[in-house]
């Protein structure tokens, strides 16, 4: 569910598009800090997405799909480049599909109704460090999120807890001045709002059970001092797990060690690791020569299909 959803979050963002000529290239990585007996660890079915712009034309290249978006028809198109097939729909409906396949439909209706009665609590800070990332003046924010499910887990009366700690790097003022491209970025966010980011992962996780009103106030945390982030590193965290691992090895289970109570579970990074405004060809944005088409109910599933496969691997 969370490998799944932070990437859709990400596949979303990528789909907007600039009005000059941009390149950004961005790395994703994901580490579970836990043994899983008989499994590898789940991986991203990706390892970055690098976007070309044009105008009002967009490209993200995730590997296992192809979005070319077209900002003066509002229509996106998804390129499957396994099945050589390709879907175009307008930006709205995509996005609205793209948000039910993170929402999970398949979820049995008891675990949806657990999930409904979840509490969710998220404030940030600034953290006052700075750093240079790709060439570029930083500073930091902390996002922290509370989340209690309402199941029975030893140790915690409330439920099982899981706290979130998201650390974004955004660009210091001076340098939206200096850097055309990060220029061109936040203008075009100020522009077109509802294709910003933070629309898309606010109309995502506001699909899932358990957010609601939840989602807009993460979105408003994580966008306190722009849209535009360099870096963003989360993690993860579940306190009871240690004694959830101990009460079922005293039942006799083979279940691993969990980490110390301040090392993540998970940890996810997303780092930018190229920017420029080199010209960008036209044929980028074309559908390739000889794809069919094909419904974009189907393409989505398909999308689905590999993160679910990079979940289990």
């Amino acid at each position: 569910m969370l490998n799944r959803g932070i990437s859709l979050s990400l596949i979303l963002a990528a789909t907007v598009t600039l009005r000059a000529d941009v390149t950004v290239r961005q790395s994703m990585d994901i580490k579970i800090n836990m043994p899983m007996p008989g499994a590898q660890p789940p991986q991203m079915p990706f390892k970055e997405i690098l976007m070309r712009i044009k105008g009002d034309h967009g490209y993200a290249d995730m590997g296992i799909m192809t979005v070319i978006s077209d900002g003066l028809t509002h229509q996106v198109t998804l390129v499957d480049p396994k099945t050589k097939r390709y879907a175009t729909s307008s930006m709205e409906d995509y996005i609205a599909k793209t948000s039910q396949a993170a929402a999970m439909p398949d979820m049995p209706e008891e675990a949806r109704q657990m999930l409904a009665k979840t509490t969710f609590d998220v404030k940030s800070i600034e953290t006052g460090r700075s750093d240079r990332i790709q060439g570029i003046a930083v500073s930091e924010r902390e996002v922290t999120m509370n989340i209690n499910i309402p199941v029975p887990a030893p140790g915690m009366e409330s439920g099982l807890q899981i706290v979130g700690k998201i650390h974004v790097w955004k660009p210091q003022p001076a340098e939206f001045d200096r850097l055309p491209a990060l220029r061109e970025v936040a203008a075009f966010y100020e522009r077109n709002k509802a294709f910003s980011p933070a629309e898309s992962m606010r109309k995502m996780f506001s699909s899932m059970p358990g957010m609601g009103a939840s989602a807009d106030k993460m979105v408003e945390e994580l966008t306190k001092g722009g849209n535009t982030i360099v870096r963003m590193h989360m993690e993860m965290f579940m306190p009871g797990l240690a004694k959830m691992m101990e009460q079922a090895r005293a039942g006799g289970a083979n279940v691993p060690d969990a980490p110390p109570l301040d090392r993540p579970l998970v940890e996810m990074t997303t780092e930018m690791k190229e920017l420029s405004t080199d010209a960008v060809a036209d044929s980028v944005f074309q559908i390739p020569a000889g794809y069919q088409q094909a419904p974009m109910e189907d393409l989505l599933k398909a999308m689905m299909a590999a993160f679910t496969a990079g979940a289990r691997q």
